[in-house]
């Protein structure tokens, strides 16, 4: 009796495996790869269950990630043509300005859009023809001075700002367009040195005026406006402020200008 107990107890044992091994088999012969429509692949997995099918889909997407910029087109090095409005002596093609923007901070707003602030430096050469200058009158107030007694030359006024953008530049990355900007926005200016000088040929001989106490705005502001594709780009701008201190009568005197940027 006990060796017909054990006999029935194998074979239940052994068919047992064998439809195991029969039901994975026909599970792993049942995964099949299906390409959609749209050229993506998806793996099916199908398993039976008291004679139906049942299948099951595992999809892999990956989530698409807006890029921002990081970077404007602030930094860079350029130079430009000035002019003056309130003074007519100027030399408009000698007169020139040196920028280098040094440095720069970027608040992306979206993909295209984004807010910068930074650090840069103006170096503003005018120069004058005829006799014409700028000076300090006895009360330290500057003034334009028309003189048609003397002859001046290399009569010139030298002006230099540290500069702090808030600009908002638009720009775009693409085949069609390429690497397109641009921004505008405000330049607040920190005055850092100035000077006015000149030499004066008199009966006397040559004699050389040289003013540095200029009563110029320790801080100013202009309006500014830049584009261009790639690190190349044109630029102006205006001031809306007079160089010079008015309140006592000083010279109001307004500068804009043009210029070639290279961006680093």
């Amino acid at each position: 009796m006990h060796k017909f107990l054990l006999t029935v107890t194998c074979i239940s044992l052994i068919s047992v495996s064998v439809f195991a091994q029969e039901t994975t088999d026909t599970a792993k012969s049942n995964t099949t790869i299906d390409t959609i429509a749209t050229g993506k692949t998806e793996e099916t997995s199908s398993v039976f269950l008291n004679g139906s099918k049942f299948n099951f889909m595992i999809n892999w997407h990956k989530t698409a990630k807006t890029t921002y910029p990081s970077e404007s087109h602030w930094t860079g090095f350029g130079v430009g043509l000035l002019y003056l409005n309130g003074l007519n002596g100027i030399n408009q093609g000698t007169s020139t300005s040196v920028y280098v923007n040094i440095m720069e901070y970027v608040i992306p707003i979206n993909k295209h859009w984004l807010f910068a602030t930074g650090l840069g430096f103006d170096w503003q050469n005018y120069k004058f023809r005829g006799n014409v200058s700028l000076k300090n009158d006895d009360n330290g107030v500057t003034r334009i001075v028309y003189d048609d007694s003397n002859e001046y030359r290399n009569s010139a006024f030298k002006l230099y700002h540290m500069t702090i953008p808030f600009i908002v530049e638009y720009q775009t990355r693409n085949r069609k367009l390429g690497n397109f900007f641009i921004h505008a926005g405000i330049e607040a200016l920190i005055k850092t040195s100035s000077s006015s000088q000149a030499e004066i040929s008199t009966a006397e001989g040559v004699k050389k005026e040289k003013y540095r106490s200029l009563s110029i705005h320790p801080l100013n502001a202009r309006f500014v406006v830049r584009t261009g594709m790639g690190w190349f780009s044109i630029m102006a701008s205006y001031q809306p402020f007079s160089i010079i201190k008015t309140e006592r009568g000083g010279a109001n005197i307004k500068p804009y200008g043009i210029g070639l940027m290279i961006d680093f």
